[in-house]
């Protein structure tokens, strides 16, 4: 097992946050295009296969953190990735894969409870770097921290972060399988406006969800079937219940989805689903009166 990862002690600022922006215009064509009718099957198979091949370990704060981060940590740490993304208005992927990559660094060694912060910044300043047309400035991020740390220890951190996902930094997420999913009901003719309802609010079900850490362990395509199946139910669409079938033969684990589903309509129900925040603007005035 590799040696613990620690860097300087940690600070516990974490305010509450609630979503990230919803998807733009352009994203949204680029989805439901011709090239993506024509090869969201390929797509999503592709993204299936690398899920196998590059799983988060079952119960990895038990098997491999021992228990010494426990859940309640990660989802403040989570907590504190949705906070910084929703006040730098990053696209709701970015703030998706680094959580997934913080994951993966959690299940790949164990890590000191004093480098926790550290990680969820190298983890958006990773996904960042993948998604956003702007590169994050490390000074910028380690602000967050009241210059605790310095960008020379981000950059370390970085490099941990890629190292445990064998610098293959695209990890599969949710919403990459949604939009993948989403082309195959595009296909069906239900209108583009439906297509945006139904990835606004399976986003915000994404931010509702990964908090929870038995959640988070659902395989992304199947928290995104899960996620589709309840906006279904909450917004009621022309999308068939066919699409749903072939995902089921694809290959997609239903029972899994179906524990997503459950869970969201439980939340929905009781009302205590988060407030969405959809724009950049409402959710910096959000966390600026929280902090």
């Amino acid at each position: 097992m590799a040696a613990p990862f620690a860097l300087d002690s940690l600070t516990s600022h974490l305010t509450t946050a609630f979503n990230v922006r919803c998807i733009s215009s352009e994203s949204l064509s680029e989805m439901v295009g011709a090239s993506a009718l024509q090869n969201w099957s390929f797509s999503l198979m592709s993204h299936m296969r690398k899920e196998a091949s590059s799983p988060v370990s079952n119960n990895y704060l038990k098997n491999v953190q021992k228990s010494y981060i426990t859940p309640d940590m990660r989802q403040e740490a989570v907590s504190f990735i949705i906070d910084i993304c929703t006040y730098d208005a990053y696209p709701p992927i970015v703030c998706e894969r680094a959580i997934r990559l913080f994951d993966h660094c959690l299940a790949h060694s164990q890590v000191r409870r004093q480098a926790i912060q550290l990680l969820t910044l190298a983890s958006i300043s990773v996904s960042a770097k993948l998604e956003d047309d702007e590169i994050p400035s490390l000074a910028n991020l380690v602000r967050y921290t009241d210059n605790l740390y310095s960008v020379e220890e981000l950059m370390e951190a970085e490099h941990f972060v890629l190292r445990a996902v064998d610098w293959n930094a695209y990890v599969p997420t949710a919403h990459r399988a949604l939009s993948f999913i989403l082309g195959l009901v595009a296909s069906t003719g239900i209108p583009e406006t439906s297509i945006q309802k139904l990835w606004s609010l399976c986003s915000k079900f994404v931010f509702d969800t990964l908090p929870d850490y038995t959640m988070a362990q659902v395989s992304p395509c199947a928290m995104a079937v899960g996620m589709l199946n309840a906006a279904m139910f909450i917004s009621p669409s022309d999308c068939s219940n066919k699409c749903l079938e072939r995902l089921s033969r694809a290959g997609v684990d239903m029972d899994a989805a179906d524990s997503v589903t459950r869970r969201l309509m439980m939340h929905h129900y009781q009302g205590v689903a988060r407030s969405a925040i959809t724009t950049p603007v409402e959710a910096k005035r959000a966390l600026m009166e929280d902090l």
